[in-house]
């Protein structure tokens, strides 16, 4: 769909066949891009294929995928089942979906991926995006040549900041179950530049790279942008069940919580369940956690602090 318009889809199955891309014969089983208005997605299945929902360009209106109990998706894919690109002035909730892959995110937003001008970012006001209520498998895929792909579940990325723009990303990821099985290949929520998002009462558990992480190179060995993350609100979520393992690169960190060296401001309040964080960035504060240190000493909690220098050790240490 590439015009002014509303949609609907509802009780609609995308079932992709073998094929000769990835294995399938569908790439995106449906795609809404550059247009305005408000675009629904309710009670489909998505089977198969590579993508499911690739949505870009939306203004002046938004996306629902799901919006409430009974009103969910299915997505069984390959890749990534909702992408959501450069959208401006509008609100997107995506809720209530189960939705299971073997590489890619569950739910990617993209705000300017590698722009190089400002005419290339999308319009402020920056888009609000909702992404709650939703469950999420994380698995892998080995693919003929032998290389292996892990999924992940929920990806912001913001590229605002390298032209030294305002934020073109406003989100809030809360309520959601993810189960990471990516033999440490991807996180569970993965920021990249993104800015004052709000991680609020997820469940996260499994094996992974981070159940939570700002302002880290976790993407680094796909070359992607070490952005940074500032201002994120990581409150009463439950990673106790996170095995943090990287795979993606050995000798760096994995944590359950994990604010890299490009992080500052944030703050992260842990829940009833333990919660372990490694803290590598600027300013930023923890109440209520199992701070990772690299040495002996430890830190007090509430206070500021400098980065961690290193790639130490990582040890626990209870307050």
């Amino acid at each position: 769909m590439t015009r002014d318009s509303r949609s609907s889809f509802d009780r609609v199955g995308f079932t992709a066949h073998d094929g000769e891309l990835n294995g399938s014969n569908l790439d995106g089983a449906a795609e809404i891009f550059e247009t305005s208005g408000t675009h629904r997605v309710t009670r489909c299945s998505f089977q198969g294929g590579n993508d499911g929902l690739e949505t870009g360009g939306i203004t002046g209106g938004g996306l629902v995928v799901g919006g409430r109990p009974g009103m969910g998706n299915t997505f069984d894919l390959a890749g990534t089942p909702c992408s959501m690109g450069d959208y401006s002035d509008s609100r997107s909730e995506i809720s209530y979906n189960r939705m299971s892959s073997l590489y890619g995110e569950s739910v990617m937003v993209t705000q300017g991926a590698g722009a190089t001008s400002v005419d290339e970012l999308p319009p402020l006001p920056a888009p609000r995006v909702s992404i709650h209520h939703n469950r999420m498998i994380a698995g892998t895929i080995e693919f003929d040549d032998g290389s292996v792909f892990g999924a992940g579940g929920v990806l912001l990325w913001d590229d605002s900041w390298q032209l030294d723009e305002p934020s073109r990303l406003r989100a809030v990821v809360a309520h959601n179950c993810i189960t990471l099985d990516n033999e440490g290949l991807d996180g569970g929520v993965n920021g990249v530049g993104a800015e004052g998002v709000r991680v609020i009462g997820n469940r996260i558990r499994g094996t992974g790279i981070a159940g939570i992480d700002a302002g880290t190179d976790i993407y680094g060995f796909w070359e992607y942008p070490w952005g940074p993350g500032c201002g994120w609100r990581i409150i009463g979520n439950d990673v106790s069940k996170v095995h943090p393992v990287n795979n993606l690169d050995p000798e760096a960190p994995a944590a359950q919580i994990w604010l890299g060296a490009k992080s500052r401001h944030c703050l992260v309040v842990g829940g009833c369940a333990r919660t372990e964080v490694l803290d590598e960035g600027t300013d930023n504060m923890l109440i209520h956690v199992t701070e990772l240190v690299t040495g002996g000493a430890a830190r007090s909690l509430g206070a500021s602090r400098a980065p961690v220098a290193g790639k130490a050790l990582l040890q626990p240490q209870k307050f």
